[in-house]
């Protein structure tokens, strides 16, 4: 169960407490409220992981709603609470609305992503040089691509053609920056020849 906090406009809280019992919510509590002197119905409501996304679609209908919800498990339970185990078991996994919050609210800032291509870059670089193995697996761990990927995969799930190109954009930049700086620094040493462990990693298995 998710908790949310429906704002709607004073006299619309039982239209927005009765979409959320459409939607499984067991409890909806409408409260009479104020934002800066303007009087509004707060609805206090919990609902099914499964069903957040579609009642905020709902809610579409509603001019000047508002919703807020935590992304966290909420225990909704009636009398007798020796049930209570029966109860706080839902089946089912986070709603998709939550998976695209989190990786909305995952994407970093631009200043950090090419901070952390760059040293991703040098790790590589000195790695291949050096012949030294651990170093690659330290840049595999920090090099920040997973983001973009998962971003422009949820972009195409979702059909959000911005958070696609989003994350098809950076990871192309991230990808032509870590060239970029490789080959910066290898024609900055003069590299003449590869070494063993580059010869090992371009190598593909037939």
């Amino acid at each position: 169960m998710r908790q949310l906090m429906i704002q709607v406009p004073s006299g619309r809280g039982n239209e927005a407490a009765s979409a959320a019992r459409r939607h499984g919510a067991p409890d909806a509590a409408v409260v009479a409220a104020e934002d800066n002197g303007e009087p509004l119905d707060l609805v206090v409501t919990h609902v099914p992981t499964r069903a957040v996304g579609e009642l905020l679609d709902a809610l579409h209908e509603l001019p000047g709603a508002h919703a807020a919800f935590s992304p966290e498990n909420t225990l909704a339970l009636r009398p007798p609470f020796e049930d209570a185990n029966r109860q706080a078991v839902e089946p089912g996994n986070r709603a998709p609305l939550e998976v695209l919050l989190d990786s909305l609210s995952s994407i970093s800032s631009m200043r950090g992503f090419v901070g952390y291509t760059v040293l991703t870059a040098v790790l590589v670089w000195v790695s291949l040089i050096t012949n030294t193995e651990y170093l690659l697996l330290a840049a595999m761990l920090i090099a920040p691509f997973a983001g973009p990927v998962v971003n422009a995969a949820l972009g195409a799930a979702h059909g959000d053609v911005r958070l696609l190109a989003h994350g098809v954009g950076r990871f192309v930049a991230g990808l032509a920056l870590l060239i970029g700086v490789a080959a910066v620094m290898s024609l900055t040493v003069g590299l003449q020849a590869a070494t063993p462990l580059m010869a090992d990693v371009a190598r593909v298995p037939l």
